[in-house]
């Protein structure tokens, strides 16, 4: 976020550092978000991504450009002044999860579109950023819960990881998932002292 406020170009990217880039990802970004009406944030296509904007490879690109119902932040773009009106990343959702879905849930309700880029192909070691899965899955269902009491949904809305698993914050559960996990006592405090 603060990024964000501190830039001053007409357009701004969130990109992962576990991307590779293609050829014309950028310019092919640039034009599918100024010529689709209405679109506040466009995104690529990727190998490791979950739907909507996964496609095995390169070749399986669908062309064109496609609205979608969410949009994942390992490689976005938008106009500066989409930052103006939202007001950046919301922080509650911490260092990763969710503050994408939660930026893109605030786009779609002030009827903006979220497009991906049928012509743009982006490679994404997708959590290659995570030292832990068991860290980041409680992270996950952590911040699936405060987006699901933050908008109003119900446990049916998963935020897209139907099938995915999504572990509850349970220790029981947790010390048989990880007992053996470095640091388990000092995350589950730290995880307890967290709003």
């Amino acid at each position: 976020n603060l990024g964000m406020k501190e830039a001053t170009a007409p357009f701004l990217c969130l990109l992962n550092n576990d991307t590779i880039l293609t050829e014309g990802w950028l310019s092919k970004l640039l034009n599918g978000l100024t010529s689709y009406l209405g679109a506040e944030i466009i995104g690529p296509y990727s190998d490791g991504m979950y739907p909507p904007m996964f496609v095995p490879s390169e070749a399986d690109l669908p062309g064109g450009l496609q609205e979608v119902d969410t949009i994942y932040a390992f490689c976005i773009l938008f106009r500066r002044s989409l930052i103006n009106r939202l007001g950046g990343l919301d922080e509650m959702f911490g260092l990763g999860t969710f503050e994408d879905i939660d930026f893109a849930e605030r786009v779609l309700r002030l009827g903006g579109k979220l497009v991906v880029s049928g012509n743009t192909f982006i490679r994404h070691k997708h959590h290659a950023s995570w030292e832990s899965d068991f860290k980041l899955r409680m992270l996950i269902a952590r911040n699936l819960k405060r987006f699901q009491e933050k908008w109003g949904y119900g446990e049916e809305f998963n935020g897209g990881f139907a099938n995915r698993p999504v572990f509850r914050c349970h220790e029981s559960v947790i010390f048989i998932i990880s007992r053996d996990a470095k640091g388990f006592d000092d995350y589950i405090n730290k995880i307890k002292k967290e709003p």
